[in-house]
């Protein structure tokens, strides 16, 4: 069973796969629901190879293949770890104020800006909640890909990391990163600070107008036009949206219905309203960008490894850099299934194992999915 649905119903899929003792392959990061499902899987006799797509899926790849040869190669302890990945508009095509454009969920995307993060750099460690202080945490990341102004964010709890690598937990640095356009995060901020990215439930009828969103919301005139009178990435952002022209419909309001008894959150209007203004057009590219770089070593001197992945869409749904690097990925981990790579191994189990990268990578780079490597003395 290949699984592309939503990730909240995997859970499902897998007790069904355990049933009929079928092997199961999804793109998505193992949930609690799923992880639970380990000792029935082990049982069954079957593997559940999850996180084989883009990210989750190459990153690890990548990543596990560079510290086991590493590792081979005495190479030393990991004293710096970072790996960033990011689904982007191709330059020509990032045309709006967020310079985004989406490829999965609208409401994941969001669902995941912001969230909770911790890593380590320079050894300190950094713990940050939800909200503000990581869309403060992002940085400059120019020199990544150069010719593309990037930057980088948190992405989620980095740490847990250090155990799914087998790396000796307290390396100096630790961090994985998200890649977006230069704007993002400040744009963000504005959405937060206008409550667009509160998830609370609300009953009554949904607003259709700005005027009643901002009415339900409390945003004053006067905070508008504070962000407006800035000049900055949130008042190009807010007069995109419409936000100024208060009796204007809210953008693809229909598509969520009038029900009065469902409820509605700001967060699920405002991924609507993106989705409505962020989707891709016929003929426009995206692209999958991934950068990891690994130094080894033990304060002396050491050996840095770096991957680098670029992929490119061709302007068809089909052929999106999304869709491939997510779709090639997750099918090649079911033929290396049925050609019995993983016979005898079973249970919950990540790309992380030779078993699954190395031939994975190979067949992956015969799809036109390379990633460039260098190794350098520092």
């Amino acid at each position: 069973v290949i699984s592309l649905v939503p990730p909240p119903f995997h859970g499902e899929v897998v007790k069904a796969a355990i049933r009929t003792k079928t092997p199961v392959v999804t793109a998505s990061y193992v949930s609690d629901e799923v992880r639970a499902l380990e000792a029935e899987a082990k049982k069954a006799g079957i593997p559940v190879l999850c996180e084989m797509g883009l990210d989750p899926g190459l990153d690890h790849m990548a990543i596990q293949s560079i510290i086991d040869n590493a590792r081979d190669m005495g190479c030393g302890p990991v004293m710096s770890f970072q790996s960033t990945c990011g689904g982007l508009p191709a330059p020509e095509c990032a045309n709006n104020p967020l310079l985004y454009k989406f490829s999965w969920s609208p409401r994941g995307v969001l669902a995941a800006t912001g969230a909770a993060a911790r890593y380590r750099r320079d050894g300190e460690e950094v713990d940050l909640q939800h909200g503000t202080a990581v869309f403060d945490a992002s940085i400059p990341a120019l020199d990544l890909f150069p010719g593309l102004s990037l930057e980088v964010g948190p992405n989620r709890n980095s740490l847990a990391y250090e155990m799914v690598y087998g790396v000796r937990p307290g390396a100096p640095t630790f961090f994985r990163g998200t890649l977006r356009y230069a704007g993002w995060a400040d744009a963000m901020k504005t959405a937060m600070a206008l409550g667009l990215l509160d998830r609370t439930p609300r009953k009554g009828p949904k607003p259709v107008s700005w005027a009643h969103l901002c009415d339900a919301l409390g945003i004053s005139h006067s905070s508008l036009a504070e962000i407006v009178r800035d000049q900055g990435v949130g008042s190009s952002v807010v007069q995109w949206l419409g936000i100024e022209n208060g009796d204007g419909l809210i953008p693809g309001i229909e598509s969520l219905g009038y029900d009065t008894e469902i409820g509605w959150s700001p967060v699920d209007l405002f991924a609507q309203v993106l989705w409505s203004k962020c989707q891709y057009m016929p003929g426009e590219r995206d692209m999958a960008l991934m950068h990891n770089t690994i130094v080894f070593g033990n304060g002396e001197g050491g050996t840095s490894f770096t991957s680098k992945l670029m992929v490119m869409g061709d302007g068809k749904a089909e052929g999106s850099a999304m869709a491939r690097t997510v779709g090639i990925t997750a099918a090649v981990g079911a033929e290396i299934i049925l050609e019995g790579a993983l016979d005898g191994i079973s249970g919950i189990i990540r790309p992380t194992s030779s078993a699954v990268y190395a031939p994975a990578l190979v067949r992956i780079a015969s799809d036109g999915i390379c990633f460039e490597e260098q190794t350098l003395a520092v």
